[in-house]
């Protein structure tokens, strides 16, 4: 990222690192345990996938804007960019799940734990660099 833009300090990344990987083991939790719940009482997997991860918008966002970045900004202009954000992630979860479950035939609970390491990179990326962005 553009080091003019983006002057945070080491230390301050590794704080924001450290408090997104523990609202991510928190929002991981609810997300992820609601999929498991829905797909223990045969809710049909994309629908799982649909109504925890619309739970667990709501959790990141709660958390992350409150204690991760302790953001000021606008909530209409900063929610707008999180749920963009939050779309996209949806989205490739859902192919990606589409495919491992249909098209690759494997578990769906095992092929969504995966999933969930490749759409946290992604989220905390845009997270950080777009919704919750600051200058330093």
């Amino acid at each position: 990222m553009n080091s003019v833009l983006f002057k945070s300090t080491q230390g301050e990344n590794f704080r924001l690192s450290s408090k997104f990987i523990f609202v991510g083991i928190l929002n991981t939790i609810v997300g992820y345990g609601l999929f498991a719940l829905l797909i223990d009482l045969n809710i049909f997997y994309l629908l799982s996938l649909t109504i925890s991860h619309i739970a667990g918008t709501i959790h990141s966002y709660l958390w992350n804007r409150l204690f991760t970045f302790k953001s000021k900004s606008s909530i209409v202009k900063e929610i707008t960019k999180f749920v963009t954000v939050y779309t996209f992630i949806y989205l490739t979860n859902f192919v990606l799940l589409y495919v491992a479950v249909d098209l690759l035939q494997l578990n769906t609970l095992i092929a969504q734990l995966f999933i969930l390491g490749v759409v946290t990179v992604i989220s905390f990326l845009s997270q950080r660099y777009w919704t919750f962005r600051r200058y330093y």
